[in-house]
């Protein structure tokens, strides 16, 4: 096997990383086995207990899976399944999420052209039906997926749900009056959507997610 010698801070560290360089290096693809523990422990001269814990780790992330009579095969990886686990958590701080959040809004503004250009009339009707119903975080989420979806980029989606976990507003804007504003801005983008042009939507985006711009958002 001539896997590359453990040179990291603990034997699960090294196992992990000897095992993903000879997933490169063997150019390996979903569905291609591994080395059997056993091997891996003789080829690195470590106890099996050591490669059973790296290999753990590398299970965790979702890239081997254990089939019964056939061993460990490569499974096509999932790029968010760890942060979407851990993006459950409250353990960021509000520096983490303020980071998080504005991640999320230049992964918005950054997929305008690709919604605008993806569209459909039925799209557009269910994000108009959305925003005529926004009186809370969770509605306004609502509307902000189904925008996304709309770029037809499921890598995007995936991430921007994720993020999502930390985009929400300040409690003091949070009343009605602020509701019926934000359902209003909404419908705008609907009828940009609809009737205008793909720099409009851009500069309406931008200006939906301006108080994110501020310095007194935290």
């Amino acid at each position: 096997m001539s896997l590359e010698p453990i040179s990291c801070s603990t034997l699960a560290d090294g196992v992990e990383s000897s095992i993903l360089s000879f997933i490169r290096r063997r150019t390996l693809q979903p569905g291609d086995l591994l080395p059997r523990e056993e091997e891996i422990a003789d080829d690195l001269n470590i106890s099996r207990l050591s490669v059973r814990e790296g290999i753990g780790r590398l299970k965790a992330l979702g890239l081997i899976e254990p089939r019964k009579r056939r061993g460990t095969i490569l499974r096509k990886p999932d790029p968010f399944l760890p942060f979407s686990k851990i993006a459950r958590t409250n353990l960021f701080t509000q520096e983490d999420r303020r980071d998080f959040r504005e991640m999320r809004v230049a992964l918005e503004l950054g997929m305008c052209e690709w919604i605008f250009f993806r569209k459909k009339p039925e799209d557009i009707r269910r994000l108009r039906k959305i925003a005529l119903e926004i009186t809370n975080v969770w509605s306004d989420v609502e509307f902000h997926t189904q925008l996304m979806k709309m770029s037809g980029n499921h890598s995007v989606n995936e991430f921007r749900e994720i993020l999502a976990e930390f985009f929400k507003f300040p409690p003091k804007e949070c009343d009605r009056e602020f509701w019926q504003k934000s359902s209003k801005e909404h419908l705008e983008l609907c009828d940009i959507l609809e009737k205008g042009t793909a720099a409009e939507f851009y500069a309406a985006m931008r200006k939906h997610f301006q108080p994110y711009f501020n310095d007194n958002i935290s």
